[in-house]
């Protein structure tokens, strides 16, 4: 929990710095550096953090074996999960 208030306080402080209001330019600063710090954060946590992430993982890895239709997943969610499956 610490790393988000860390995050969080970073992200209101560099806010306060870059101050994205004065300009298109600056505004589109913040946003692509506030998108790379959720990103980071996020793409490096374990996926043991949180209550349903290993259930997510346990999908991706037998995406194969869903069937579209005579699944207890939603069908879209069993074709997005087959197309990141197609590219990993």
């Amino acid at each position: 929990m610490t790393v988000y208030l860390v995050e969080v306080l970073f992200i209101a402080l560099f806010g306060l710095a870059v101050k994205p209001y004065l300009n298109q330019q600056r505004k589109r600063f913040f946003l692509a550096s506030v998108f790379v710090v959720l990103t980071v954060v996020s793409g490096l946590r374990a996926f043991s953090v949180g209550v349903d992430t290993r259930n997510y993982v346990s999908m991706f890895r037998n995406a194969d074996l869903f069937g579209v239709i005579n699944t207890r997943i939603e069908s879209g969610f069993v074709l997005f999960l087959k197309f990141l499956h197609f590219f990993s």
